[in-house]
Formats: structure tokens, C-alpha cells, sequence
């Protein structure tokens, strides 16, 4: 009866180890057909993530620094825009006063000219 006994746990202790190093060798196999489950590449996926996030970032740093410039020129091209309104404003006004001045001395003129035609005609 312990023969058997022991027969047995010796089987099991067998089997076990069959099945362990079935396993092994299943793994081994998945690692020389299919590397890219194999654990080695797992940590080079780590690494590529890691390479392409800060690639990411690096760019993305690059885009909020061109975002930022162009806000600062925006706002150089809004004062100069301002600048331009203010002259444009003024020069319209300067337009303005100039025409009022040429239509004074035209009246002006005509005043003369009346005066003369006044003067050099006999009453």
C-alpha cells in the first residue's frame, strides 16, 4: 500500500515537473518565433514610449513657443494698426481743414475780385 502511495506522489511530483518545463520551453518558443511578446521587447516598447513622449513634448514645447511669439507680434501688429488709425485720422482731419482753408480764400478772391469790379466800375 505505501508502495503505491509513494508511486503516486512520485508521479505527481513528475507530472509537475513535465509541466513546469513544458512551460519553460512553450515560453522560450513564443520568444524565438514571435519576439515581440517576449518580455526583453517589452522594455524596449518602454523605452521607444519614453523616446517618442518626450519627442512629443519637445514639439509640443516648440508649438507653444511659436504660439507665444505670434501672440507678441499680434499685439506689436495691433499697436501699429492703432498707430496707423491715429495718422490716417489725423491726416483727414489736416485734409479737412485744408479744403476749408482753399474754400475761405476762394471766397476770399471772389470778394476781391468783386471789390475791384466795384471799384473800376463807374457809378
Amino acid at each position: 500500500m505505501f508502495f503505491w502511495q509513494d508511486l503516486g506522489k512520485l508521479a505527481w511530483k513528475f507530472l509537475k515537473a513535465i509541466i513546469i518545463f513544458a512551460g519553460i520551453f512553450f515560453f522560450l518558443l513564443i520568444g524565438y518565433f514571435r519576439p515581440d511578446m517576449y518580455v526583453k521587447n517589452i522594455f524596449q516598447d518602454l523605452r521607444n514610449l519614453k523616446l517618442a513622449r518626450a519627442s512629443f513634448e519637445e514639439k509640443n514645447q516648440k508649438i507653444i513657443n511659436e504660439i507665444k511669439e505670434l501672440k507678441k507680434q499680434k499685439e506689436i501688429l495691433e499697436k501699429q494698426d492703432d498707430i496707423l488709425k491715429w495718422r490716417v485720422n489725423n491726416l483727414e482731419k489736416r485734409i479737412e481743414i485744408e479744403e476749408l482753408r482753399t474754400e475761405e480764400l476762394k471766397k476770399e478772391e471772389k470778394q476781391k475780385e468783386e471789390e475791384e469790379e466795384n471799384s473800376t466800375s463807374p457809378k
